[in-house]
């Protein structure tokens, strides 16, 4: 191994508690070694880390402590994140790093879509009952009729601001006896 190398204590399963004064601390879980150098690539870390926790490590993020400071986590995400944490370290032989499970994205393809107040939803009816429900004219009873048909008027009012408002009213209904 070249340059620089700092064992990285790899954590998982326990749980962070905040003590007086802001200061974070670390309790349960089980602990790895992995010797880390200048040269390691972020997906080989993942990788081993994979393997020693049998686990996927892309569903995970890995966080650790400034030395001296136990109230920020930094993250690890890449080759150049993996290489500070080394030169950071480079007064200690060790780094503490964190493995925190990170929380599943929503499915947004089952989230309800926001709808407008003047939208409705129909609810699907099978086709073969829409059939079923319609009426031939050999099932109507002989007593029955066809209602009349319908027309509408229309009536155009002159406003002085040359607006026309159109307003179109149905007429009486005739009754058929």
């Amino acid at each position: 191994m070249a340059g620089k190398r700092v064992i990285a204590i790899c954590m998982s399963g326990g749980e962070f508690l905040t003590e007086k004064g802001g200061a974070l601390t670390y309790k349960g879980g089980d602990a790895h070694a992995i010797d880390v150098d200048e040269e390691m690539k972020f997906k080989d870390f993942l990788s081993e880390i994979g393997e020693m926790f049998n686990c996927d490590a892309r569903t995970v993020s890995l966080k650790y402590f400034l030395p001296d400071n136990k109230k920020t986590l930094i993250s690890i995400s890449n080759d150049k994140d993996l290489k500070r944490m080394i030169k950071f370290h480079e007064n200690s032989n060790s780094a503490d790093v964190y493995l925190i499970p990170e929380e599943p994205s929503p499915d947004i393809s089952n989230m309800p879509a926001s709808r407008s107040s003047r939208t409705t939803l129909s609810e699907a009816v099978p086709l073969e009952d829409m059939i079923d429900d319609i009426a031939g004219p050999e099932d109507l009873p002989l007593s029955v009729s066809a209602p009349p048909v319908v027309t509408m008027e229309q009536q155009v009012v002159n406003r002085p601001e040359d607006t026309q408002i159109v307003i179109t009213t149905p007429p009486d209904i005739i009754k058929e006896d």
